[in-house]
C-alpha cells in the first residue's frame, strides 16, 4: 500500500444517541484542503470505525472528507464495557409510528443521520455518499428508505439479500429468547452457529473468523482484537434482526428514491453475500424497484471483508472511480 499524505488531520468527537443517553464516538479524516465531498462509513458487528483508518486515509488523500461513528453498543459508543452488544433500552408501552421511531435498528440510523445533517451544516453543497459494510450495510439500505433524499451516492460491501419470511423468522427466534431470558442475555450459542456456518465453505479454517478474509494476517488481528468478535446480547440480536425485516418489507422498499446511485462490491467468497448469489438478488431486488444506476462487482478469491483481503487496493480505486464517475 502506497504512503498516505502526511497532514491528514483525524479528530474524535462525542455526541449524544438519539435515544438521549448513549455516547456515541465520532471520528473524522480531514483532507489537505477544502474537501470535494463527503464519505460516511457505517461499520459491521462487533467492530469499531477506527478499523477503516487505512480506507478513510486513502479517500482523504483523494480530497474527501471521511467522517464514521462506533455504532451503539460497539466501540467507544457504549457507557461502560459492559454495555458492549448492548444497544438501547427499549420503551415500553409504545405502539405503532412511536415504536417503530424508537428501536434500537430506528435509533442507529437516526445517529446515522444526524451526523449527515451536522456534517453537511459544516461542509454544506458538495457531494455525500454512505459507505455500509456487513451489518452496516444493512443499516445503511435502511437510511436509503427513510432519508435517501440527503444522498449522491450509496455503497455496499459484505452485503446480501436475507428474505422477509427469513428475517422475520430470525425476529420472532430473538423476540422469544428476549421475553424467557431478558434482552441482555448472551445466546453463544447463536454467535457459534452463525460464525461456524460462514466457515463452512472456508478450506481448512485457521480461526472461527477466517470466513472475514483470506489474509491470515488480517484474521489474527481481528482475533486479538478485545474490541473485534465480542458477542452481541439478545438486544443486539433484536436491533439487527429489527433492521433486516424492515429493509425486506415491500412498503418501505417503495420509499427508496429511484435516482440513487448505489454500488456493491463483494467477495466472491463471501458466505453473508453467499457467494456472490445473494449480492445478485440483492442487485435485482433494488433493480425491481425502479433504480436503474444500480450496479455489482466481485472480488475473485476474497471472503466478506474486502477491505482486509488480497484486494484491498483494488478495492479503494473502483470504489473512488465510481465516486467520481457517478456522483461527483
Amino acid at each position: 500500500m502506497a504512503d498516505f499524505i502526511e497532514d491528514i488531520r483525524v479528530t474524535d468527537y462525542t455526541t449524544t444517541s438519539r435515544n438521549g443517553y448513549t455516547p456515541i464516538h465520532v471520528k473524522v479524516w480531514k483532507p489537505n484542503g477544502d474537501p470535494t465531498g463527503v464519505i460516511q462509513i457505517a461499520h459491521g458487528m462487533s467492530e469499531y470505525i477506527e478499523r477503516y483508518d487505512r480506507f478513510a486515509r486513502y479517500m482523504a488523500s483523494k480530497g474527501f472528507l471521511v467522517v464514521g461513528n462506533d455504532m451503539m453498543g460497539n466501540g467507544q459508543s457504549v457507557e461502560s464495557e459492559d454495555d458492549l452488544g448492548y444497544f438501547s433500552i427499549p420503551i415500553k408501552g409504545l405502539k405503532g409510528a412511536m415504536k417503530n421511531a424508537t428501536t434500537s435498528s430506528a435509533y442507529v440510523v437516526r445517529d446515522l443521520h444526524y451526523i449527515t445533517k451536522v456534517v453537511k451544516k459544516h461542509y454544506p453543497g458538495i457531494p455525500y455518499v454512505l459507505y455500509g459494510h456487513s451489518m452496516g450495510s444493512f443499516m445503511a439500505r435502511r437510511y436509503l428508505m427513510e432519508f435517501g433524499k440527503e444522498l449522491d451516492g450509496l455503497i455496499l460491501t459484505g452485503s446480501g439479500r436475507i428474505p422477509y419470511n427469513r428475517a422475520m423468522a430470525i425476529y420472532g427466534m430473538v423476540h422469544s429468547l428476549i421475553k424467557t431470558r431478558g434482552d441482555r442475555h448472551i445466546p453463544v450459542g447463536i454467535g457459534k452457529v452463525m460464525y461456524k456456518s460462514f466457515n463452512r465453505g472456508i478450506k481448512n479454517p485457521s480461526s472461527p473468523n477466517s470466513w472475514i478474509s483470506s489474509m491470515e494476517d488480517r484474521v489474527k488481528e481481528y482475533d486479538e482484537d478485545p474490541k473485534c468478535g465480542f458477542p452481541y446480547t439478545l438486544n443486539g440480536y433484536e436491533a439487527l434482526a429489527e433492521t433486516l425485516v424492515f429493509i425486506e418489507d415491500k412498503n418501505n422498499l417503495e420509499r427508496m428514491p429511484k435516482d440513487a446511485k448505489i454500488y456493491i462490491m463483494n467477495g466472491s467468497e463471501d458466505p453473508l453475500g453467499n457467494f456472490g448469489e445473494g449480492v445478485k438478488e440483492l442487485l435485482e431486488e433494488f433493480q425491481s424497484y425502479g433504480i436503474d444506476n444500480c450496479s455489482m462487482v466481485l472480488y475473485e478469491g476474497c471472503r466478506h471483508e474486502i477491505i482486509n483481503d488480497t484486494c484491498e487496493e483494488k478495492v479503494y480505486q473502483d470504489m473512488h472511480d465510481w465516486i467520481i464517475e457517478n456522483v461527483m
